[in-house]
């Protein structure tokens, strides 16, 4: 199978083997590891599995969102578990109820026989998702559903709580718009210090991507769809569906879009028609555009920068650059170009920022050396490149630092400061709006 194993699970008779895929399918298997059944319970991936007592049922839950009970060994849908924070990690039947663990201090309960919930998450970590630097400030979205405003000096304050994690900021001038778990595409409106949520458009399915293109906000979905929201009344105008997995970050070209999925593909082009232009040999988790310049990074372990001649005849880049260093996962990436000169930053699951120098005025090597430019206590969660050149990375450890590249000779160097200490509890924790 071309696909990850997310997660596994063996039946209760011992004699079947159930495992979860990233690309939204179930299989289940015999002690030989011989097909039985398989179906597609997810247009993202699949993350974790687990079997009633008794073997007739199989709980599934997906980065989509919420859980899907399935009969066995039909694998018809038996019941849909749905709750506004819930971002399934990983799920335990027991008896009459099942258990699934997220981003709350306590796993959330729901009864297995009607839906329900028996018990909630508690409170949910400030973990950042989406970086945005603005001028003069930064804002960060978080798992709790708060987005955070940190000023110069690192001071931070909660500006806005939205209930539900935030996968994705963007920004229209001074309008921010904020990308749910639930589904949700939020416009937060006011001055910078006080926001306040006065629309919100529904995707139907989580948004961990948002950017701005021809007077709408644009949302890529859990789904794979592209959603074109008007941004005065927050009403669908367009839907496509543009890729077939999820759509996990989304870059502006001038008048285009770059989107990668986790169906391994970046691809260019307006919201309607749109053609590949990267591909990767695993889920791709972002997308990052500079000066004519493409870059994607994957959980292949590898980034991908091409530069981009014409991004309007499908015709692919021919001169594509792979970076490698990280020893997990990629999860973000940005671009600092100089002319044919680039800065490529990346962030990792193992905890690590990456820095490559990269000259396409240059004959390909295959070779490019890379340098550790920060190590956090977790994984890199977000990445973002700000108009003025600097670099903002962000961890799970509530750490965001801001580097700043710069050519000395001949030679890339790169200037490393924590802007922000922790954002899981900022200095002043005061909501100052509900939305």
């Amino acid at each position: 199978m071309d696909c990850s194993i997310e997660g596994c699970a063996w039946a209760p008779d011992g004699k079947r083997l159930a495992i979860a895929r990233d690309d939204g399918r179930i299989d289940v298997l015999d002690l030989d590891l011989q097909m039985i059944a398989t179906t597609k319970v997810s247009g993202s991936a699949a993350r974790s599995i687990s079997w009633s007592a008794t073997g007739e049922h199989l709980a599934v839950g997906s980065y989509e969102g919420g859980i899907r009970v399935l009969d066995s060994p039909s694998l018809e849908s038996h019941l849909q578990l749905n709750h506004r924070a819930l971002w399934t990690r990983s799920i335990a039947y027991a008896a009459d109820r099942i258990i699934a663990g997220g981003f709350g201090s306590r796993p959330l309960v729901f009864d297995a026989e009607v839906g329900g919930v028996l018990g909630d998450g508690g409170r949910q970590l400030r973990g950042p998702n989406a970086l945005l630097p603005r001028a003069g400030h930064l804002l960060l979205g978080t798992d709790s559903g708060e987005v955070l405003r940190y000023d110069e000096t690192g001071t931070g304050v909660s500006i806005a709580d939205l209930d539900s994690p935030i996968l994705s900021l963007a920004a229209d001038g001074d309008t921010v718009f904020a990308g749910t778990y639930g589904g949700e595409v939020v416009r937060l409106t006011g001055p910078a210090d006080d926001l306040r949520a006065d629309g919100v458009g529904l995707a139907g399915a989580p948004v961990p991507s948002l950017s701005i293109l021809d007077g709408r906000v644009v949302a890529g979905t859990y789904n794979g769809e592209l959603i074109g929201f008007d941004t005065d009344d927050m009403t669908p105008s367009v839907r496509h569906q543009a890729h077939d997995g999820s759509i996990k970050s989304l870059a502006r070209l001038g008048k285009y879009l770059a989107a990668a999925s986790t169906d391994r593909t970046v691809s260019v082009g307006t919201l309607t028609k749109r053609h590949p232009v990267l591909q990767h040999g695993n889920l791709i988790n972002d997308v990052a555009h500079s000066d004519g310049f493409i870059a994607s990074a994957s959980r292949d372990r590898t980034v991908r920068v091409a530069r981009l001649t014409d991004s309007t005849d499908g015709s692919p880049p021919t001169d594509v650059r792979v970076l490698t260093g990280p020893d997990e996962s990629v999860k973000c990436v940005g671009l600092v170009a100089w002319g044919d000169r680039l800065a490529v930053f990346a962030g990792s699951y193992d905890f690590r920022v990456y820095v490559w120098d990269v000259n396409f005025a240059e004959p390909a090597t295959g070779r490019y050396p890379h340098r550790v430019v920060h190590v956090f206590d977790q994984a890199v969660s977000a990445l973002s490149a700000a108009p003025d050149g600097a670099v903002y990375a962000a961890g799970w450890d509530g750490r965001v630092v801001r580097f700043i590249p710069r050519i000395a000779g001949d030679r890339l160097e790169v200037d490393t400061t924590t802007v922000v200490e922790t954002c899981l509890s900022p200095t002043d924790s005061t909501v100052v709006n509900h939305g």
